[in-house]
């Protein structure tokens, strides 16, 4: 691993092909162009991330908000446990738009209440699980709408539900 260096000391993006680089010339990944190109079985494979500028890029959206915000890393994104770790251990929520991640997401240490899951496709069961555990829903469309406020007229509700509005108007 390379020694750690502040987010000042390097520019953003230099220190993934410098981690590459090193990882090439230890042998962990055979240097480019080496070796049999049409063997797709044993290619190394690395994941990289400048842990420095992810860390400070997350500390400057905190300080950009300021407080009063749950600031959620998107689990599709990456939910790498050790990387999950130091999310939960500077105050970010987790956004999951499966059940698989809500589940992780627990299992990495988020509480509850910083777990917002907003699948467009809950099922029943999930509405039900996310409802007992305090987990923030976000509804999608009217019909779900319906489908939670049964629900929560049936288990009741532990936490937050949230609507998400488009407008419809412009891209996106």
């Amino acid at each position: 691993l390379l020694p750690p260096m502040s987010l000042y000391d390097i520019n953003v993006g230099e220190g993934i092909p410098l981690a590459l680089k090193r990882a090439t010339d230890e042998g962990v990944f055979p240097a480019p162009g080496s070796g049999n190109l049409d063997d797709l079985e044993s290619k190394p494979c690395g994941l990289f991330y400048d842990l420095d500028a992810w860390e400070g890029n997350i500390e400057e959206c905190k300080r950009v908000f300021g407080p009063g915000f749950l600031h959620a890393i998107a689990f599709k994104s990456n939910a790498l446990g050790p990387m999950m770790q130091t999310c939960v251990n500077r105050g970010l929520g987790a956004e999951c738009a499966s059940m698989g991640e809500v589940l992780h997401a627990g299992k990495c240490g988020f509480a509850s209440d910083a777990i917002i899951f907003d699948s467009p496709v809950k099922t029943v069961a999930e509405i039900r699980y996310s409802l007992k555990n305090g987990i923030h829903l976000n509804i999608d469309n009217f019909s779900e709408l319906e489908v939670i406020a049964e629900q929560v007229a049936d288990v009741g509700s532990a936490g937050v539900v949230g609507i998400r509005i488009n407008p419809l108007c412009g891209a996106g």
